[in-house]
């Protein structure tokens, strides 16, 4: 009995040796919790996002881990609902900031949105593997600073504020709270902003397709 506890310890023991070994020479990607917008159940969203994707993005190359510290690259995604319809857009970056790979799916319905976290998981495997290695062999070369002329800033150009790599529609949430929200839109949707508010009180809405731009006005209805 005791001899068998012993043995038992020892394979345990070698085990974990093992997997941390294994692990030693994998890329360790963080999935930080989604960006949720234009979905009722958003906080419960954020995280079940997160432990999908998480659970599909790993293989011999790439480890998923649990903690941003130590990770060598870091994976963020937003999940954008517009009625049915819900696209996800994801980008992962190095512990440097270098962007690896983006990847986008989207569908047109909630049973639609595991696989598209697969097909997200395969797209950014392939990405990571493929400019991981090439950034990881590139030599450190410091570039020489380039001095530009100082143009004087012109105060009637009105500067747009920088974006991220994640684009999030930030009016989405008062969006959902009209009766349009739920309305279903045909095509492959892309973008939505907003325009100007006319004097009727209705408010420009423009939705940008892969191959077109649709113009609506928003008041009691779209």
């Amino acid at each position: 009995m005791h001899k068998a506890t012993r043995w038992l310890f020892l394979s345990s023991a070698l085990f974990l040796l093992t997997a941390v070994t294994g692990h030693a020479g994998q890329i360790k990607a963080y999935v930080a919790p989604f960006s949720v917008t234009g979905a009722p159940n958003s906080a419960e969203l954020r995280n079940s996002l997160q432990s999908l994707l998480s659970s599909r993005l790993s293989n011999d190359e790439v480890i998923a881990v649990e903690s941003p510290e130590g990770a060598d690259i870091s994976i963020k995604g937003s999940y954008f609902a517009f009625g049915t319809v819900f696209s996800i857009d994801t980008v992962a970056k190095s512990s440097s900031g270098t962007v690896l790979v983006r990847a986008f799916e989207q569908g047109e319905s909630q049973e639609a949105v595991l696989q598209a976290v697969g097909k997200l998981a395969k797209t950014l495997l392939s990405g990571i593997e493929k400019n991981y290695g090439k950034l990881a062999a590139a030599p450190a070369a410091a570039a020489a600073p380039v001095r530009l002329p100082v143009v004087p800033a012109d105060p009637a150009v009105v500067k747009a504020p920088p974006q991220s790599d994640i684009v999030r529609v930030a009016t989405v949430a008062e969006l959902a709270a009209s009766g349009w929200i739920s309305q279903k839109l045909p095509g492959e949707l892309v973008g939505i902003a907003l325009g100007r508010t006319l004097g009727s009180g209705e408010r420009e809405v423009f939705i940008a397709g892969i191959h077109s731009v649709q113009f609506f006005l928003q008041g009691k209805e779209l």
